[in-house]
């Protein structure tokens, strides 16, 4: 931001252009100012170039903000345990299958191993609830399993962000494949 010393017309009919500063327009003279009388008055002016670029970057933050947050809502661990507890929900596990051997969210179906028929693994009930998770937070394998229940018609899928590594760290329970 620059202070920068702008005269200005004691008119009401008549703006100013400030020098150097083609965005700022005075259009009203000091109180007090007689009609041909030229006043001066100091106007913090920030350039155009300062405020393009803050703009710049809050569109960039607001954007990014958005592909992180991804199209699919996230759900807690506590949520995630009363509808495993409730049976209403399918997780699927995109660690891929050794990862899913070692040890996976109980109930949940390995998607590296069902993908190709992973609609006969869904609910028939297209509103049903469908979790997709992988590593953690940085993750973003989820998206494959989250896109296709999507594709194939399910309204309420959901993202476990802090992923197998967020239930670990939260000393849930795992279980390992039985196959």
């Amino acid at each position: 931001m620059s202070e920068t010393v702008i005269p200005m017309a004691a008119s009401p009919t008549q703006s100013v252009l400030a020098r150097n500063h083609p965005e700022t327009f005075l259009k009203y003279p000091l109180p007090g100012a007689r009609f041909n009388e030229v006043t001066c008055i100091r106007v913090n002016v920030q350039s155009n170039e300062n405020m393009k670029k803050l703009i710049t970057l809050a569109l960039g933050l607001a954007m990014s903000a958005t592909a992180f947050a991804g199209e699919f809502a996230d759900i807690t661990i506590a949520d995630l345990k009363k509808a495993i507890a409730d049976k209403t929900v399918t997780v699927i596990d995109v660690n891929g299958s050794k990862s899913y051997q070692a040890g996976h969210i109980p109930t949940a179906i390995d998607f590296a191993k069902d993908k190709a028929t992973i609609e006969k693994a869904l609910p028939t009930d297209k509103a049903a609830l469908i979790v997709a998770y992988c590593g953690g937070p940085q993750c973003n394998a989820y998206q494959a399993a989250a896109k296709k229940a999507k594709e194939l018609g399910y309204t309420n899928v959901k993202h476990l962000s802090v992923g197998i590594a967020g239930w670990k760290e939260a000393g849930e329970k795992t279980e390992v494949a039985t196959y």
